[in-house]
């Protein structure tokens, strides 16, 4: 742990460096497998578009489960920031993150080619604007500064993560149906 806090940038180096190695591992992993498999990904992607698009959630069922599932990702980050290991269990996070948003990319460029980049920004667009300071408080800022997870800015914390639920429950989709 000595090593994480041994100059100011190293954690951020190291997160940068597991959140890449997880996006070059996605990367390979698309690019590596059979074709059935690269067909079976494409089968997914669709068939949870069209579910979507089938079942048609209200604005208010799709901010509830989008608002879950944030939430009890923000309180996974939050039980990470009070340990002793917190920058190792984000470095792993990272690297899920890194993996997941590759998996992603790759599956929208397989699907709409070089359009699916634009897909996928479309995708994270306006939402990430909120998530992403959240993000980088839990990752870098509190474990580099020692800073400890106090009721306050638990609170700013979750305020950020229930806007940014607002935003991808709410003006996400009809960005998502504007632009595609």
């Amino acid at each position: 742990m000595k090593g994480f806090r041994s100059r100011e940038d190293s954690l951020k180096l190291w997160l940068s460096f597991f959140l890449l190695a997880g996006a070059v591992l996605g990367t390979l992993f698309c690019n590596l497998m059979d074709e059935e498999m690269k067909g079976e990904l494409l089968n997914l992607e669709g068939s949870m578009v069209s579910a979507a698009a089938l079942q048609r959630k209200s604005f208010s069922e799709l901010f509830v489960q989008v608002a879950a599932e944030r939430l009890s990702t923000l309180f996974l980050g939050f039980l990470f920031a009070m340990t002793q290991i917190a920058p190792l269990l984000f470095l792993g996070a990272l690297g899920f993150l890194g993996f997941s948003s590759a998996v992603a990319v790759c599956a929208l460029t397989m699907d709409a080619g070089l359009s699916g980049v634009l897909r996928y920004a479309l995708f994270i667009l306006p939402h990430c604007i909120f998530y992403v300071p959240v993000l980088y408080v839990l990752t870098w800022w509190m474990p580099v500064y020692g800073k400890k997870l106090k009721p306050a800015a638990a609170l700013a914390l979750t305020a950020l993560t229930v806007f940014g639920a607002v935003a991808e429950s709410f003006f996400n989709p009809w960005l998502m149906a504007y632009a595609l």
